[in-house]
């Protein structure tokens, strides 16, 4: 038997600013019958606390604990990894503030850099562009918070991190991380389980609860 779920939340809990029609009745039957509910997104555009503040005022309640984004997973990742050290990142200011709580130090000279950081950036520049290359030819690593080309909204999609990945990918050879494929075993901790146990939702419906 299963006992969580792990629910995509762009195209399968909401759209831009409204419910996926069901998303909410699917949940909370989930959880009168006792399934942990952990909501996953690569977007690294704003922090835990507001993505369970917008699921809250859309009518699923939430806490911050609820929640896992990309830039979350990453900030702890590298924490884990190399704990204080300094880092470029090519994102938006709720990414900048996830690395800094976590101990990391943002820097944006290349002699210095130890990481370089790709992620969903409204803001990208080339300024932004040369100092991750300068870095990186300096001997810096690189990883991304998700690979995800695009990202879906209502009426449409928009471009995600893949296009500031592809601008590095274009201009030398390196290897790189993209920090989204460990969501999926992080939020398995957080539903205090094991991935055999877990149902990751993805981009579809949310399953009926009345068989698991």
């Amino acid at each position: 038997m299963l006992s969580g779920y792990l629910l995509d939340l762009d195209g399968t809990v909401y759209l831009s600013d409204h419910l996926i029609d069901g998303a909410a009745s699917a949940i909370a039957t989930l959880r009168s019958r006792g399934r942990r509910i952990v909501f996953l997104t690569n977007k690294p555009l704003y922090s835990r606390a507001d993505y369970a503040e917008k699921l809250t005022n859309l009518g699923v309640d939430a806490s911050e604990d609820d929640v896992i984004n990309s830039s979350y997973v990453l900030a702890r990742y590298l924490a884990e990894r190399a704990p204080g050290a300094r880092v470029y990142a090519i994102g938006e200011p709720p990414l900048l503030a996830e690395l800094e709580g976590s101990g990391l130090s943002l820097c944006d000279d290349p002699e210095r850099i130890e990481y370089v950081i790709a992620a969903f950036d409204r803001t990208f520049t080339y300024e932004k562009l040369n100092i991750g290359f300068q870095a990186i030819k300096r001997g810096a690593h690189f990883v991304a918070t998700n690979p995800d080309r695009t990202c879906p909204v209502e009426g449409g999609e928009i471009p995600d991190a893949a296009g500031v990945i592809a601008a590095f990918d274009r201009t030398f050879t390196y290897e790189k991380l993209n920090i989204g494929f460990q969501a999926i075993k992080r939020g398995a901790h957080f539903v205090a389980t094991n991935p055999d146990r877990t149902c990751p939702v993805e981009g579809g419906e949310i399953p009926d609860a009345a068989g698991v």
